[in-house]
C-alpha cells in the first residue's frame, strides 16, 4: 500500500494452469488480499508484470472476477437485482435470457426462491453465497475468492460450481482462485 514504508510481497513468481482451483492460505496481513487487488488492478504494482491468459492485464477488460471478504451486496437491490449486475455491465443479455442465467446461479448455490429478497433479509452465509453467485456470472476465465470459506461457503461446493459453469456455455473459466486466513493448528 502506498502508505506502507515495507513492500509486503518481494519478487513474487508463480503461474496458474488452465481448469486450476489454488488456494493461498496464510495469516492475516501476510498478502493474500493484495495478490488479489493487483491481479484486479485496484493496486498498481511498484514493479513487475502481472499476465492472465498469456497477456499482461493492463491491455485486458473483463478477464477476472473478484469477489472481496465482504459481500457488497447493494442493500436497496433484491438478490435478483445484484445478481443483475454484471450482466447489466457487460451488457448482451435479453431480459429473459438474464432472468434463466440468474435462476441457475442461485439454484447451484443453494439459493432458489430468495431472488425477491433483500440482503437485509438473508443470513451471512447466504449473502456470501449470492455474492459467489454474482461473481460467476462476470463470466470472466480467472475468479478471485477473497476468503469465501471464511463466510460459509463450503469449499468443495465451490469448487464443483465452479467446474459445472466451466462447462456451460457461455462461460469459459481457466482458473479460480481463493485466499484463506490460516486457522491456527491447521497446518
Amino acid at each position: 500500500y502506498p502508505s506502507e514504508d515495507f513492500d509486503i510481497i518481494d519478487r513474487l513468481s508463480f503461474e496458474v494452469e488452465p481448469g486450476a482451483f489454488v488456494s493461498i492460505i496464510g495469516v492475516s496481513g501476510c498478502g493474500k488480499s493484495t495478490i488479489f487487488r493487483l491481479t484486479n488492478r485496484l493496486l498498481e504494482p511498484k514493479g513487475g508484470r502481472i499476465f492472465a491468459n498469456g497477456r499482461p492485464i493492463g491491455e485486458q477488460k473483463n478477464y477476472c472476477g473478484y469477489m472481496p471478504q465482504k459481500d457488497l451486496l447493494f442493500p436497496w437491490r433484491t438478490i435478483g437485482e445484484n445478481l443483475r449486475l454484471p450482466l447489466e455491465i457487460r451488457g448482451g443479455f435479453s431480459r429473459e435470457a438474464g432472468d434463466a442465467r440468474i435462476e441457475a446461479a442461485l439454484a447451484d448455490v443453494g439459493l432458489s426462491g430468495c431472488r425477491d429478497k433483500y440482503p437485509g433479509e438473508l443470513s451471512g452465509g447466504m449473502r456470501q453465497r449470492a455474492a459467489f453467485a454474482r461473481t460467476t456470472l462476470t463470466d470472466c476465465p480467472l475468479l478471485l475468492l477473497d476468503e469465501m470459506c471464511y463466510h460459509n461457503i463450503n469449499l468443495s461446493a465451490a469448487f464443483f460450481y465452479a467446474r459445472k459453469r466451466a462447462r456451460r456455455p457461455p462461460c469459459n473459466r481457466e482458473a479460480s482462485f481463493c485466499a484463506q486466513k490460516q486457522i491456527p493448528g491447521s497446518l
